[in-house]
Formats: C-alpha cells, sequence, structure tokens
C-alpha cells in the first residue's frame, strides 16, 4: 500500500536575526504544515558576523553548538549539543532522514559558544531545514 500520493522538496526555515553574543542561547521555534509529514534529509545554516557577508571561500564556520527536538514527539535528533558544522557546511546530507509528522513543533536551540578573546557576535543566522513534504492519501 502507498502511503502518500505525492511529494515535493521543501525547506523550512527558521531565521535569527538578532545579536548571539559570546555563551548567549537563544530558542528558535516553528511548526512542520498540517497538510503533510516532513522528511528531513539536509541542512544548511548562513552566518553573517557584525552584519558582514563573507565569500564562498570566506565562509564562517560558526562556533554555534545547535540541538533539535520535535517538541510534539519529544523525540531529541543529538544526544548533545552539536557544533553546527559538524552537520551543516557545504548542505551536507544527514546520515539519515529524519520524519516529522505534519503539525509538529520543533524546537532549535542555539548557543554561541566561541570564548576566544574577541568573541564573535553573530547578527544573523539562517537556518534551512531541506527535505521533501510527502502528502498522505485521503
Amino acid at each position: 500500500m502507498i502511503r502518500y500520493q505525492s511529494r515535493t522538496f521543501f525547506t523550512y526555515e527558521s531565521d535569527y536575526d538578532a545579536s548571539l553574543a559570546q555563551e548567549q542561547t537563544v530558542e528558535l521555534t516553528f511548526n512542520t504544515h498540517g497538510d503533510s509529514d516532513f522528511f528531513w534529509q539536509k541542512f544548511a545554516m548562513f552566518a553573517l558576523v557584525e552584519g558582514t557577508a563573507t565569500s564562498r571561500t570566506g565562509d564562517q564556520l560558526p562556533a554555534i553548538y545547535m540541538s533539535v527536538t520535535n517538541q510534539t514527539t519529544g523525540r531529541v535528533c543529538f544526544n548533545a549539543p552539536v557544533p553546527v558544522p559538524n552537520i551543516s557546511w557545504y548542505g551536507q546530507f544527514l546520515p539519515r532522514m529524519t520524519v516529522w509528522p505534519r503539525k509538529s513543533s520543533i524546537l532549535v536551540r542555539l548557543t554561541n559558544f566561541d570564548i576566544g578573546p574577541s568573541g564573535t557576535t553573530y547578527s544573523q543566522l539562517q537556518l534551512s531545514f531541506l527535505g521533501t513534504k510527502a502528502f498522505p492519501r485521503t
């Protein structure tokens, strides 16, 4: 039996447009749509440092830990916060796709762990959760 009538590429975007200073933690939430399940397959993040954009050769490898929790099911995606570059740079594939059922509430926690003397402040973070929306048969 085929569970889904159709599938399409989709991105859930969760952005933080304020400053994330040294050792600061922020929480972002978003909800998956009610019309489909979401298969999370890739993750990408873009970071600005003090409002300055970068080129591909000058990409930032942000010193940010990230944790992701599906608050609807209580499932966490990592056993501990993970440095963002370990899962995101150049749109790496996740080792296995993660299914977020429709109407899931997703919590993303970000912590700036740059403890260097200058203490980088990120002025904008754009998080893209890329994958497939799968529409159930009716």
